[in-house]
């Protein structure tokens, strides 16, 4: 069952815009209190009729939402002019300007509002009554508790009509509202990592960060249960009417790795809830030894060491993290976004699939991030980045570095403390390259010389087979 709620206006007023004693300049000059009569749009002036309704003391009926808010006036003579329009011109639509009032007749009202709604005025007549929607804007102002509703009614094309302040043409505010229908949360999955034989505290602000609520309903957790490989407890930390210090701990089982996980109810302060997903990662862990190795993830997420020794790592699928250690290592990300560091020793590393992150560590080392964006960094010696297909970012180091961006849009970066010449073998404005400075390494420092880029006397980067005469501005990007 809906119900229906009638308001007359608290004042009425016009306000003109130029015309009598002020220009025509889009701001209200003169104020007439009590007036609700001609909307004129002229050559040399405007004006525009104001009602404000106080909602201060209208309450909603409990477990009721608005659902329709309108605003009517009807049109009650078409001989108008003045202003600067012609007698018997009528413009093509009126609008509708919202506002919050606060019950004062004011000139200045006539700048405030925002358009809502307008109405067909082309073929006026008569008795024409004009409807405005406008239920967005008051359920706002009743939302955020305002006292008054205004709106500004105005001619948006020249010429003028005549509506009334009595009698069966009196403005008035009408209101709407209807049992109101909730709808559920919706809890999105989320992922948390966590080492072997270890606890998890998590917030569960950490959780509701990403869960929805279309009603915007404050949204609690209640309950934490179904664990898989591990065991889950909600905790409200002493304060059981305060829900955002509470946590869930989540206990993995001993000696487990993979992927646990539990499930948890959001719910909203209407009664309905939703279940959502935590998978909790505990990495494989595997070391190697003082030897050569060959070490081999899962398909989950590993942590693998080499240490020591002439070692071969590889990730496979997950999410992995590969360290080479001390030794002549290669390393193998495989499938996943893994992080792979090189170590003491000439090492080579592989990102293949995923959006991997290769770090050279000491030696002589070479990075090839395959497919995928993929971040290079390397080290203090001279090491060979190679981006593969993907937008990469290739970071050479403090080595004289070669460092070739592959397929995609890659960025070189250039270090303004940097002593030494990298070399660019591929740079292709035509794929979105471009030139990173660090370190206070502006444009306007360097200069250019056939396939050189130079700070000062130095040469910082060669970029093979490219004139940089031709780079402007737009192709660096300072950090």
């Amino acid at each position: 069952m809906t119900n229906i709620f009638s308001f007359e206006p608290e004042i009425t007023f016009e306000v003109i815009d130029g015309g009598f004693d002020g220009e025509f300049d889009g701001t209200g000059d003169s104020v007439f209190p009590g007036n609700f009569f001609t909307i004129i749009l002229g050559s040399s002036g405007e004006a525009a009729e104001f009602a404000e309704f106080n909602i201060h003391e209208f309450v909603i009926p409990e477990g009721d939402t608005v659902i329709n808010a309108r605003f009517d006036v009807k049109i009650t003579g078409l001989e108008v002019g003045g202003l600067g329009a012609s007698f018997g011109d009528n413009p093509d639509s009126i609008g509708a300007f919202g506002y919050s009032g606060n019950g004062v007749a004011d000139a200045s009202d006539f700048e405030t509002g925002i358009l809502l709604d307008t109405e067909d005025t082309s073929k006026p007549s008569v008795g024409q009554q004009l409807s405005f929607e406008i239920t967005d804007f008051v359920k706002n102002l009743v939302k955020n508790d305002e006292p008054f509703v205004g709106i500004g009614l105005r001619a948006l094309e020249l010429g003028g009509v005549s509506v009334d302040s009595v009698s069966i043409s009196q403005p008035t505010l009408i209101i709407e509202t209807a049992p109101k229908s909730n709808n559920s949360p919706v809890a999105s999955d989320d992922i948390v990592t966590v080492s072997q034989n270890t606890v998890i505290r998590i917030p569960v602000t950490n959780l509701l960060a990403n869960d929805t609520d279309s009603d915007d309903d404050s949204l609690t957790i209640t309950v934490a249960n179904n664990a898989v490989d591990g065991t889950v407890n909600l905790n409200d930390n002493g304060t059981t009417d305060d829900f955002r210090d509470d946590t869930i701990i989540f206990t993995p089982n001993k000696g487990f790795s993979g992927s646990a996980s539990f499930e948890y109810t959001v719910s909203d302060n209407q009664g309905d809830s939703d279940i959502g997903l935590v998978n909790v990662v505990i990495p494989n862990n595997i070391d190697g030894s003082n030897e050569d190795d060959n070490l081999e993830g899962s398909d989950i997420k590993d942590i693998i060491r080499g240490l020591k020794g002439d070692d071969t790592l590889k990730g496979f699928s997950g999410d992995d993290i590969l360290k080479g250690g001390k030794g002549k290592d290669e390393l193998f990300g495989n499938a996943g976004d893994d992080y792979l560091f090189g170590g003491q020793g000439e090492d080579n590393l592989f990102g293949e699939e995923g959006n991997d992150f290769l770090e050279s560590g000491n030696g002589k080392n070479k990075l090839d991030g395959g497919i995928g964006n993929d971040g290079l960094l390397g080290g203090d010696n001279q090491d060979i980045l190679i981006g593969g297909e993907g937008n990469d970012f290739l970071n050479g180091g403090a080595g004289a570095d070669t460092m070739t961006g592959g397929i995609g849009a890659d960025n070189f970066y250039l270090d303004g403390n940097s002593s030494i010449k990298d070399i660019i073998t591929d740079f292709n404005l035509g794929e979105g390259d471009r030139i990173i400075t660090f370190n206070n390494l502006l444009f306007k420092d360097l200069s250019f010389s056939n396939s050189d880029i130079l700070f000062g006397d130095k040469v910082l980067a060669t970029l093979e087979g490219f004139e940089t005469n031709s780079l402007n501005e737009s192709h660096f990007h300072a950090i």
